[in-house]
């Protein structure tokens, strides 16, 4: 099952309210692509696709609420049955695994505006989602995995650049390098159970894209 549609209500209804009429000035919609490295043997790099909106609380306070879906690719050995559940007829065998993380994050950023037409920005923010794990075992037996899906929550760091090409025109270009450290709190299972859902994780992330702003 995707995560990805489980945040749909929860975005719509926030772009519907962001993008609505109301005090807030400096409002904006983002979508950008994302490319990551973690220190997780298990996850060492990521990439995917997010949506956000922005809006100036403050003359030199911004609001950014951000929803993005990163996936992990890995080629492993391990432990692989055709009933895991009862180890009937197990092997080790190549498996190529694939995590899947779907991520709401809320951060408030100090900004300067060096130029007219470029924004900067930074500060700090909460993180929380959920993590999925499909594996997939070169025989087709089912591969040996703890936990299949849990939660993830932490705290993030963000350095935003927000780029106005052409005065008057509403389109930005986007780039945002953010440091996320995470808690994956599912560290329990079997000796022979895959389960990389475990400790705290660090990672670096860069975004890069555009949005529409008035």
């Amino acid at each position: 099952m995707p995560v990805f549609p489980r945040w749909t209500l929860l975005v719509v209804a926030l772009l519907v309210s962001v993008a609505g009429p109301g005090p807030l000035r400096g409002q904006d919609v983002q979508a950008f692509v994302v490319s990551g490295r973690s220190d997780h043997r298990a996850f060492p790099s990521t990439s995917g696709a997010g949506i956000g909106t922005a809006f100036q609380v403050h003359p030199r306070i911004r609001a950014e609420v951000q929803l993005d879906r990163l996936v992990s690719r890995l080629d492993r050995v391990g432990r692989a049955c055709v009933r895991p559940t009862l180890g009937h007829q197990c092997g080790v065998e190549a498996i190529r695994t694939r995590n899947t993380f779907a991520s709401f994050s809320a951060a408030a950023l100090a900004t300067m505006q060096p130029r007219a037409f470029v924004r900067l920005g930074v500060g700090f923010g909460v993180v929380m989602g959920t993590t999925d794990s499909s594996n997939e075992a070169a025989s087709g037996r089912q591969a040996d995995v703890f936990v299949q899906r849990t939660a993830h929550a932490g705290v993030l760091a963000r350095l935003s650049v927000r780029i106005q090409p052409a005065p008057g025109v509403p389109l930005h270009l986007l780039g945002q390098w953010e440091l996320r450290r995470v808690s994956l709190g599912t560290c329990s299972g079997g000796p022979d159970s895959y389960a990389p859902f475990c400790g705290v994780v660090g990672s670096a992330e860069l975004r890069v894209g555009a949005g529409v702003g008035w």
